[in-house]
């Protein structure tokens, strides 16, 4: 299990252990629950301070607000409802480099968490500095796959195949286990990992499509996001 696995695992058992979203509760249930006020959060009037633990898995928290997925067409895919559930703050920030107030804007609040710790800090001069020796070499709008990227994952798919097809037809030799193996590397540590973090084209079902990778080497394509990514901070 991955480290803080319990702390930041999705939250998939809140709906089914409140059996309602986005309820409120009076102060003395029990001590650490939501409480009814009302609180402004830019234009928008809202009626309800939340616990984090409260949050559905279709409700996501970024910087102590609480925001609703349904109805929204993240740009990556349906790959964002893995982190239902949760508090993303960190995950958000550390996937959006050149996150802006604009990108939050297209979410609907729902409530505001009453309590949003952090153990990191965000938008400090290390941070600022830190961004600006990566996009140095990361430009931006070069983030995702190049041409010779695709080229080069092509051809990963092919050795892997290639290979596949001479071991099943009884030509398999310690030489073919080992470019077998190599070529089952390739597509793990490139074509299925790269298209899995949505990094491999800005097309998300080109991303899909390749991220399945991992499922041709014999992982799962849904449980490799889960466990990798959710956990990467």
């Amino acid at each position: 299990m991955a480290p803080d696995a319990e702390k930041v695992r999705l939250n998939s058992s809140h709906t089914s252990m409140h059996g309602h979203t986005g309820s409120v509760r009076n102060v003395g249930d029990d001590g650490d629950v939501a409480v009814q006020v009302s609180v402004q959060v830019g234009a928008l009037q809202l009626s309800t301070l939340r616990d984090a633990n409260d949050l559905s898995g279709d409700e996501i928290a970024i910087d102590g607000i609480a925001y609703s997925l349904k109805g929204f067409d993240h740009p990556g895919g349906d790959q964002i409802k893995l982190f239902g559930g949760n508090d993303v703050t960190v995950q958000y920030k550390m996937i959006h480099p050149h996150h802006t107030k604009n990108q939050l804007s297209k979410l609907t609040i729902v409530g505001k968490l009453t309590k949003s710790d952090s153990e990191y800090q965000f938008d400090t001069p290390f941070e600022r500095e830190l961004k600006q020796e990566v996009f140095k070499i990361v430009r931006r709008g070069k983030e995702f796959g190049t041409l010779g990227y695709l080229a080069r994952a092509a051809f990963y798919v092919a050795l892997y195949f290639t290979c596949l097809y001479f071991w099943v037809t009884g030509k398999s030799t310690l030489t073919l286990a080992a470019i077998f193996g190599l070529a089952h590397a390739l597509i793990g540590l490139n074509v299925q990992h790269d298209a899995n973090h949505g990094a491999a084209s800005r097309t998300p079902y080109i991303n899909d499509l390749l991220g399945f990778g991992v499922d041709l080497i014999g992982g799962s394509k849904w449980l490799w996001m889960e466990q990798h990514w959710t956990h990467h901070a």
